[in-house]
């Protein structure tokens, strides 16, 4: 069994969340009624869940009774779960509920805890369990997991966990046309695999989304695209509401002398847009500064129009 601690990390609430008391198990019958359906007053009483949030996860859900998702928490609380760790499981997971109880049991044991004596990480354990790579096939994960082992991944690290998500999430096809893909800009077989240990949710990019990255950052800024496989995550990022503003923003810093030419290309794409604007925008005189926000803010709303020259579908 797992201990209670193992996931204490990885699905501690806060404690504005928890505030109201932990785990509400309420023995109480339970109604229903065309306008309110059991699954929604399932979450509320058992969860403390708001009516808002129960209706919208409710679409998840497909039971009538409490008997399936009673015996979907119990076999959580087998495993050493504490009614915290449950609780925030199920508002990330809501679907969960209406799983096969036997069948989850039998994906604990077959997938979770044999990941769990690799020395994999609390976080990547908690990404397993709260996707449905729980459900896939004993030897598929075995063999995934032994992959990704043999592709340089250490089981201990954090990043282990979305790996796992990225290789199982795609067919060999789809992997092997995003490997192409980032080959065709130039990236080395090593540079890639590289890249992937460092973010491999950059592997969850579309062929399309690389493509219209690279072309930005390649042909329309000039910059290497070796750049880009050291902040892989980049390619998680909204390209017309995020890369390009930015860049734009960048690329006038540059020009005028205000940023220098070996500065990281990358940090400025990395910070929240609050750190962004304090550090490359409002910290300059104030007629730079109403030049950069108002450049900034030019490129925000063309973003949200869609209508980047040369990025059009």
């Amino acid at each position: 069994m797992f201990k209670p601690f193992l996931f204490h990390n990885a699905f501690r609430l806060s404690t504005t969340t928890l505030h109201h008391s932990s785990f509400q198990f309420s023995l109480r019958f339970l109604t229903t009624s065309p306008s309110h359906p059991f699954a929604v007053s399932y979450l509320i009483d058992k969860f403390g869940f708001s009516s808002e949030f129960a209706f919208k996860a409710s679409k998840t859900l497909h039971f009538k009774t409490s008997k399936n998702p009673d015996s979907v928490l119990n076999v959580f609380t087998t495993y050493g779960f504490t009614d915290s760790d449950i609780q925030n499981i199920i508002r990330r997971e809501p679907w969960l509920l209406s799983c096969n109880p036997r069948f989850m049991r039998s994906s604990l044991n077959n997938r979770v805890i044999p990941v769990y004596k690799l020395g994999v990480c609390d976080s990547s354990i908690a990404k397993i369990i709260c996707s449905h790579i729980i459900f896939c096939k004993p030897r598929v994960f075995e063999e995934m997991v032994e992959e990704l082992k043999n592709m340089g991944f250490d089981p201990s690290k954090i990043y282990f966990g979305d790996a796992l998500l990225a290789k199982l999430g795609l067919s060999k096809s789809k992997w092997d046309a995003k490997i192409d893909t980032f080959k065709k800009w130039g990236w080395s077989e090593e540079t890639i695999l590289e890249a992937i240990r460092k973010q491999p949710k950059c592997m969850l990019a579309s062929t399309d989304k690389i493509n219209r990255v690279m072309q930005f950052w390649v042909n329309d800024l000039g910059w290497d695209s070796s750049y880009l496989a050291k902040g892989p995550g980049m390619f998680s990022y909204a390209l017309e509401k995020r890369i390009v503003p930015r860049a734009m923003v960048v690329i006038c810093l540059q020009t005028k002398g205000l940023r220098s030419e070996s500065a990281s290309l990358l940090s400025p794409f990395y910070v929240s847009e609050k750190v962004f604007l304090e550090r490359f925008v409002l910290c300059f005189k104030e007629e730079e500064t109403a030049h950069l926000l108002n450049l900034y803010r030019t490129m925000m709303k063309v973003g949200d129009e869609k209508v980047l020259p040369g990025l059009v579908d």
